[in-house]
């Protein structure tokens, strides 16, 4: 029981160090805002599109433009009008 209590309170102690890294996409064109993070494991990045159509896929720095098998893909978001 000592141990199973334990191991929820450092999962507890994970979560609330955890930060929500806000991202916008397509703010001034083709751009994400800001143009890097650094996340830590347990972060979680918060995609807003303010324009499009955009997408947020995982690629390589050696081929960017070419998705990574089994990676993140948001697919494509059409945003009809500008949010305010």
């Amino acid at each position: 029981m000592f141990v199973k209590s334990v191991i929820l309170a450092a999962a507890s102690l994970m979560m609330v160090n955890a930060a929500n890294i806000p991202v916008m996409v397509g703010q001034g064109g083709l751009m994400f805002t800001p143009s890097s993070v650094t996340a830590a494991q347990g972060d979680v990045l918060v995609f807003t599109w303010a324009s499009g159509p955009h997408s947020v896929t995982q690629g390589t720095f050696a081929t960017p433009c070419q998705p990574s098998s089994g990676g993140f893909n948001s697919g494509l978001y059409v945003i009809l009008t500008a949010h305010c």
